[in-house]
């Protein structure tokens, strides 16, 4: 049995927790419904592992599907890949620069892989050019969008979500900051 204290505190309080008077084990982070949890609240080890497990299923595709058409290398990532990078990505949706940048980089490579232009030193290729050619959104805006249909669901009761849990609106005030629909 084991335990996550999850904090933002520097010094934690440590606490004997026990269950039917076993002591349980305090870890740093843990896997909850395939999201990595941290205790310093961090994305960090769960998109490492993300992207360790995206990284491997298209060097996976690339051992088997190097002489395939296009068509069917695309299909191979939209539905290996992309489901691994998406999964529960309201929840977890990074804010810093170096975390979107590795999650870009793997969508940055499947895009090459799928279009048969490998990077080089003498050759380079404009992935915002090959990402147009594919049609392929960012994924930073796939997960802002993926951000905006769970709000959206959350708001309009299609996720069964407790009611303490939901955004409050703010009161109705004569003020032009302030309108019906706004969030606390």
């Amino acid at each position: 049995m084991w335990i996550l204290q999850v904090s933002t505190h520097c010094t934690k309080s440590l606490f004997s927790y026990q269950m039917c008077s076993i002591p349980l084990k305090t870890v740093e982070q843990h896997s909850y419904l395939g999201v990595y949890l941290h205790h310093r609240m961090s994305w960090q080890p769960h998109i490492d592992f993300i992207c360790n497990k995206a990284n491997h299923l298209l060097g996976f595709l690339y051992r088997n599907l190097r002489h395939y058409p296009s068509n069917l290398k695309q299909c191979a990532y939209k539905q290996l890949i992309l489901p691994t990078l998406d999964y529960c990505s309201p929840i977890w949706d990074p804010y810093q620069h170096k975390l979107i940048y590795k999650l870009e980089m793997i969508q940055h490579r499947a895009a090459r892989f799928v279009l048969n232009q490998q990077w080089s030193e003498h050759h380079r290729h404009s992935i915002s050019e090959m990402l147009h050619k594919l049609n392929w959104t960012s994924l930073e805006t796939k997960r802002k969008q993926a951000r905006l249909i769970f709000l959206f669901k959350m708001l309009n009761k299609q996720i069964s979500i407790p009611e303490q849990y939901l955004p409050s609106l703010f009161p109705v005030s004569a003020t032009r900051s302030h309108h019906p629909l706004k969030l606390q």
